[in-house]
């Protein structure tokens, strides 16, 4: 899925018929846009754990996998 703003008309169009007809579709086409934007404003504020020399690589003691 692409960012709104770079849908065709023609794309923005289905979308907004496929919506009308299925509501459950409609919602989660919009979940999933919320959720990239989370995770795009996320990406650009807060650091990124994977690359950290400090990461951590063994459980906390007495919790098991």
């Amino acid at each position: 899925m692409r960012r709104p703003e770079h849908l065709t008309d023609t794309e923005r169009k289905l979308l907004t018929e496929v919506g009308e007809r299925c509501p459950a579709l409609a919602s989660i086409t919009e979940y999933g846009r919320r959720l990239a934007a989370l995770l795009r404003d996320r990406s650009v504020t807060e650091p990124n754990l994977s690359q950290s020399p400090r990461r951590m690589t063994q459980p906390y003691r007495g919790l098991s996998w």
